[in-house]
């Protein structure tokens, strides 16, 4: 957490962050677990592929501001240097060709979608050829943006020129809050103002401009997430049988799910309380309704329900492996999207 404010720096932030950390890993765990229980259980890995490329797109839609599908372009969060520290503003950048590129990873995911969909509802052969074709295409094409991403942020010196003078009204909103203006004094301001406020700001402070993965931390970690989705339903389409063969018995992996489950119930719950007891000595409440706590508890309840079914209710093999993917996507949510999408506390996260 970079520029962490002075009020939430206290010893419980390692204690809470190591338990975020822990549980997250065992719930991965569990995750894959859920997915190999899966494909052990014959789900075909073009089902996968569906799901995977779903998953991609959400992410295309929604990184650079949805700029991407709007815009045709990918701008990517400025970082200003200041006495040495730097830190992230709401200015964007135009990174040349990351987005055509990725424009061109959303098509090669829709018809990754089509053609393994025409195949697993009617059995066409000629459509599964067609979408491992577009499969490999997207993680290649894919690939080539996450590396031109980090190549420009790492190399692009003159930044000024590329940012895009129609976010000035919004940006001059947010350099007013920066001054202590309450958000019904910003609404009375002129918007000609607010635009020669970002204009006046990137005049004078340009040279102090910079890009850094520091800045964009959640939209690469994305990007990356689908990448690595992307990479492993294409090893689980090779000798999909003799892989299958050589993984332990649905037995055993479903076992291993729900003991991995449990932990990560227990862990969420403590990650709850040492949130809450943390949130006290900082902001002076346990629970807020933050949008971040509100993930977490849906998480945690999510584990819940998995643990319930399968005590109360017998629910165990594909049921219950559908249970864990579902939960680990929620964190995943409350993670990374959360603080992204939604506004509130942990927005500094």
């Amino acid at each position: 957490m970079a520029n962490l404010p002075p009020i939430l720096d206290s010893y419980w932030r390692p204690i809470h962050v190591g338990t975020a950390s822990l549980s997250y890993g065992v719930a991965l765990v569990c995750f894959a677990v859920a997915v190999i229980y899966l494909l052990k259980d014959k789900v075909k890995p073009e089902a996968f592929a569906i799901w995977s490329s779903i998953f991609a797109l959400v992410v295309l839609a929604f990184i650079s501001r949805g700029s991407i599908f709007t815009a045709g372009v990918y701008r990517a969060s400025a970082f200003e240097m200041m006495g040495g520290k730097g830190s992230s503003i709401p200015l964007r950048v135009t990174l040349p060709w990351v987005g055509q590129i990725l424009i061109v990873v959303g098509l090669l995911l829709a018809g990754v979608i089509a053609a393994f969909g025409m195949y697993l509802a009617k059995n066409n052969e000629k459509a599964r050829s067609w979408g491992h074709r577009f499969l490999r295409l997207s993680f290649v094409a894919l690939a080539c943006a996450i590396a031109m991403f980090v190549g420009q942020v790492k190399t692009m010196t003159n930044i000024v020129s590329r940012i895009d003078t129609a976010q000035y009204a919004t940006f001059g909103k947010w350099l007013a809050e920066q001054e202590g203006l309450k958000p019904e004094q910003v609404a009375q301001i002129p918007s000609s103002q607010l635009y020669q406020a970002a204009a006046d700001f990137v005049a004078t402070r340009g040279n102090t401009l910079t890009l850094n993965l520091k800045a964009n931390p959640v939209e690469l970690s994305a990007l990356i997430t689908a990448l690595v989705a992307t990479f492993f339903v294409i090893l689980f389409s090779f000798r999909t049988e003799r892989l299958c063969e050589a993984l332990p018995s649905l037995e055993k992996l479903d076992s291993l799910m729900y003991k991995t489950a449990s932990v990560t119930f227990a862990l969420l719950a403590m990650l709850l309380i040492t949130g809450a007891v943390w949130a006290n000595e900082s902001w002076g409440a346990y629970w807020s309704w933050d949008s971040k706590e509100v993930g977490a508890l849906v998480a945690w309840f999510t584990y819940a329900a998995y643990l319930h079914t399968r005590i109360a209710r017998g629910w165990t093999g594909r049921r219950s492996a559908y249970f864990a993917i579902v939960g680990f996507l929620l964190i995943i949510f409350t993670y990374l999207g959360v603080s992204y999408l939604l506004p509130g506390l942990h927005s500094y996260a």
